[in-house]
């Protein structure tokens, strides 16, 4: 725990369903050590008196480490927090551990990987559940958290490192460029979330060419409705309307029975199932 109101309302509805969900909770808290920016240094110290006295008023097990990193960017500090959860994994203290990540860091964290030049892989970012890591607010956004912390009379402290745009790109993204594009165009937030949501999520893969290639490893990897989904934006990339879900499943099983080459017509179109993807093209055309 942070002491900020995400990981504060996190920490307070697993305590209130520890029983539900059968569970023995515990606290990490880990201080960076001291900066020279004053404000800072009452922000963390502050941080951990807040933490201490939660756990202590809850009944909860705290495990705190006090860590310094070797730059005070947001990598580095990330990754010396990781270090401690490592350490503390290896010698047992938790079974698994639940970051209070939400929505709108998800956001934020694939536009920054897009900005680098990331791919689909790298837009996967965060997951709800991802081996032992559970991030069970991630559908949730930060002013929905707030709703519930103030309808609970929570109190909680905010980082002022987080509140200044110069501080680093995500802040600038957060405090400036998201909310005056809300602003411009509201919904573009969500909006933005679900495409990027949709690009993550997407097995897709298409050649750079006259043709398109929808990859047929792509198809056995996932669930069958899945598969339908896939080859309905197969079909929509390659410009084809007036099909129907018969179509698509009428495509499914002719690749599904054929693992040699294959090709066929349909809608106007030639396909060619070959081992490895599946090809279309108009029919006046050769494939």
């Amino acid at each position: 725990m942070s002491g900020g109101v995400d990981s504060l309302v996190l920490t307070e509805v697993l305590w209130r369903w520890r029983r539900q969900l059968k569970i023995e909770l515990a606290v990490g808290h880990i201080h960076h050590g001291s900066t020279p920016d004053k404000n800072q240094n009452l922000f963390r110290q502050k941080a951990s008196q807040l933490v201490e006295s939660w756990c202590v008023d809850h009944g909860v097990r705290l495990n705190s480490a006090k860590v310094s990193a070797r730059r005070s960017s947001e990598a580095s500090l990330r990754e010396a927090r990781l270090r401690v959860l490592r350490e503390w994994f290896l010698i047992g203290q938790f079974d698994r551990v639940v970051f209070a990540h939400h929505a709108d860091d998800l956001l934020e964290t694939r536009l920054l990987r897009l900005l680098r030049g990331s791919g689909r892989q790298g837009l996967k970012a965060m997951a709800v559940e991802r081996g032992r890591v559970l991030r069970p607010l991630l559908n949730l956004s930060r002013h929905e958290i707030e709703h519930y912390a103030r309808l609970r009379n929570l109190q909680w402290l905010e980082d002022p490192s987080n509140s200044s745009p110069s501080h680093s790109l995500r802040n600038w993204l957060r405090h400036e460029w998201l909310p005056q594009l809300e602003k411009r165009s509201p919904g573009a937030k969500m909006n933005m979330a679900r495409s990027l949501e949709n690009l993550a999520e997407e097995d897709f893969t298409e050649t750079i060419g006259p043709f398109v290639g929808l990859r047929r490893t792509a198809l056995a990897s996932v669930s069958s409705a899945r598969r339908e989904s896939l080859v309905a934006r197969y079909l929509r990339t390659m410009g084809l309307s007036g099909y129907s879900r018969h179509h698509v499943q009428e495509l499914l099983k002719r690749i599904e029975d054929q693992n040699a080459n294959a090709r066929w017509e349909m809608l106007g179109f030639q396909f060619h199932a070959t081992p490895d993807f599946l090809w279309a093209a108009p029919a006046t055309s050769r494939v």
